[in-house]
């Protein structure tokens, strides 16, 4: 509510009425001291027009991306480009109320759920330029935003005021806990469990070894056209064959049975962990990964999907998603692999990490180990889980005492 505003009206309609009672009266002390107020009250009027054009406010995350318990700054920059100075300028950042910064620094609250308000108070003079830095701790895994921003200021004598509001917001990913597979208790060829997975040797077209005479049923584009002219007779490349090890991660958010009593934070971070561990380890031993999860990620409409590769950014990119799935089914995951499923490459082995097992959900991974395809469950779960059901191996996390987690 915009007091200040109310008070400077209220100011200019009592000074012209005094204006006026000096005029009849014929008081000229009465009206040189109404005129002086007048003044003032244009002057207060056109500062307060003013004072927040071409004020500039910036705010910078570093890093943008962390781990939970790593050092964050936030960097707050205020530059006032014009030769008018502020008395005073009043601001307020929304921040995630999971973010506990180091020193004094005073937040207040907010009206929104999850937030509170970075509040400052200070005098900007002409072309002054302010820096300030606050220092906190990565919280837990999350997507979390900064921002929008208010500011608000006036005259000198607070008569008239005036507010503008920055709606860009500023995001943080912190990552997802990573254990490493030696914590995990499992040998890397059992990565996946016990079955066997399936090895295909394909073509790599970007190591050739060799050419060789064109024969029957090769492809035109392997023709190798220097080498062709050169012999005067079809030559193609030879490619080396290299072995290729899909593993699709489904992750299901779900917690609970039916999904519509809420979430458990601490098996749903518990399953992302165990996503997060698995994808790791089989990046590092050359495995195509990918993840898919039945919750849609911030500002899509789409549910998660990182489609299978290795590529040098791969592992961040399945941990930035992992880092913004939220508790928040929307599709079962029964109905999300029957899906999914059905476009994906035959000798691509699935791992379905869940902290429930529904009947439903059991029906459909029984029904894919059927029609031929590679699974294996990871339970995250308190209650007792089955070894293994109709052919699908079921591993359990364990978790001791000092943290470490294994499946078994």
């Amino acid at each position: 509510m915009n007091y200040g505003g109310r008070f400077g009206d209220l100011w200019l309609l009592l000074t012209g009425l005094m204006l006026l009672v000096s005029v009849v009266a014929q008081q000229v002390s009465l009206f040189m001291v109404g005129a002086v107020l007048l003044a003032t009250a244009g002057i207060s009027r056109l500062w307060e027009r003013y004072c927040l054009s071409r004020i500039e406010y910036s705010r910078v995350i570093m890093p943008a991306r962390a781990f939970p318990g790593e050092a964050v700054d936030l960097h707050i920059t205020l530059v006032n480009r014009k030769p008018l100075p502020l008395a005073w300028l009043e601001l307020e950042d929304e921040v995630p109320d999971d973010v506990v910064f180091s020193g004094d620094v005073q937040l207040t609250s907010s009206f929104k759920t999850g937030r509170r308000l970075l509040g400052r108070l200070l005098a900007l003079r002409w072309y002054e330029r302010v820096i300030r830095t606050y220092q906190f701790i990565a919280p837990p895994r999350g997507y979390y935003s900064f921002g929008p921003m208010s500011m608000r200021s006036g005259d000198l004598f607070g008569l008239f005021t005036t507010e503008r509001t920055q709606p860009a917001e500023d995001h943080l990913i912190v990552y997802p806990e990573v254990r490493p597979m030696a914590a995990l208790g499992l040998p890397p060829r059992f990565l996946v469990g016990d079955m066997r997975l399936k090895r295909s040797l394909v073509p790599d077209p970007m190591r050739m070894v060799g050419v060789r005479e064109y024969a029957p049923g090769d492809s035109i584009r392997q023709i190798h056209w220097r080498a062709t002219a050169r012999a005067q007779r079809l030559q193609v490349k030879q490619l080396e064959a290299t072995t290729s090890l899909d593993l699709l991660i489904f992750l299901n958010v779900s917690t609970t049975i039916p999904d519509w009593l809420g979430v458990a934070p601490a098996l749903l971070e518990r399953a992302v962990t165990t996503a997060a561990s698995v994808a790791d380890h089989a990046l590092a031993h050359s495995y195509r990964v990918g993840l898919y999860a039945n919750t849609n990620p911030p500002g899509s409409d789409q549910q998660l999907r990182i489609v299978l590769g290795r590529a040098g950014d791969q592992r961040l990119r399945v941990l930035e998603a992992l880092a913004k799935v939220t508790g928040l089914a929307t599709l079962s995951m029964e109905s999300f692999l029957r899906r999914e499923t059905r476009s994906l490459p035959w000798g691509t082995t699935l791992l379905i990490v869940t902290g429930v097992l529904p009947e439903s959900m059991l029906a459909s991974l029984a029904r894919l180990r059927r029609a031929g395809r590679q699974v294996a469950v990871v339970y995250t779960g308190d209650a007792a889980a089955p070894s293994h059901f109709a052919g699908v191996p079921v591993f359990t996390t364990q978790w001791t005492d000092d943290g470490e987690l294994k499946l078994a």
